[in-house]
């Protein structure tokens, strides 16, 4: 079955809420790769939002842009909605808000600011263990890409995996680590907060801002977002 980006298929094992899946992966990736980054969409709450919006009057259905997650192609089933180009536009710039990209791609990338209060969540930069993520008997390493006032606001964080086997090369696996390994972009997934190791984190703990940068613009490639971060450097600082 070939996936096309902004097509909606039902996903095995969904939660309930979940009526289907968008995919946002671009369609170079889809028809190469065994997983492709999908975004939910599921029975609405009230009228949406900027970072939940409404993309289907029929059914009604609303994107979480910061469950970003990558799913296997054989767990996708059938198409359900193909989603007008209007309102998948709507779900990138959700998508560019929660991971951040308008601050990280301008001419001098910023780190997005943090929230005050007590740190309870996985911090944005931040590299981490997550319960349940091996690659035989070694845990896989994440780098924690969605803001801090997501993470805390919503319980979960979009994490990109790293890996120092450099079996793949290109703007959508780009070195970090003063070259010691290579950020996964396509596999952007979404994990609740608790899944997070908090202790024995691996080393480093923490990526530098150029390394933040150069991933986020492996997502901007690996998810179609170029001209969503073209809207979103256009709009006047506030």
């Amino acid at each position: 079955m070939s996936i096309q980006r902004g097509v909606a298929y039902t996903l095995e094992g969904a939660s309930p809420r979940t009526v289907a899946v968008m995919v946002l992966t671009n369609d170079r990736w889809n028809a190469t790769m065994h997983a492709v980054g999908v975004v939910p969409l599921r029975t609405p709450d009230g009228d949406g939002s900027s970072l939940a919006p409404i993309v289907s009057e029929t059914p009604v259905l609303q994107a979480v842009a910061g469950r970003l997650v990558a799913v296997e192609k054989s767990s996708l089933g059938a198409a359900r909605l193909v989603v007008e180009a209007e309102q998948i536009a709507r779900v990138e710039d959700a998508v560019c808000e929660v991971l951040a990209l308008r601050q990280l791609c301008g001419a001098t990338p910023t780190r997005p600011p943090s929230p005050p209060g007590p740190v309870t969540y996985p911090r944005w930069g931040e590299v981490y263990y997550v319960a349940g993520q091996r690659v035989g008997a070694d845990h896989k390493r994440y780098v924690v890409v969605s803001k801090d006032q997501w993470n805390r606001a919503d319980g979960t964080a979009v994490a990109v995996r790293t890996t120092t086997q450099a079996r793949r090369w290109g703007t959508a696996f780009p070195a970090i680590q003063d070259r010691a390994a290579r950020a996964c972009c396509g596999d952007a997934t979404t994990f609740a907060a608790t899944r997070f190791v908090m202790r024995g984190r691996p080393q480093p703990q923490w990526l530098p801002l150029a390394d933040l940068a150069t991933i986020a613009r492996g997502v901007i490639d690996t998810h179609q977002l170029e001209t969503a971060i073209g809207r979103a450097l256009a709009q006047p600082h506030t």
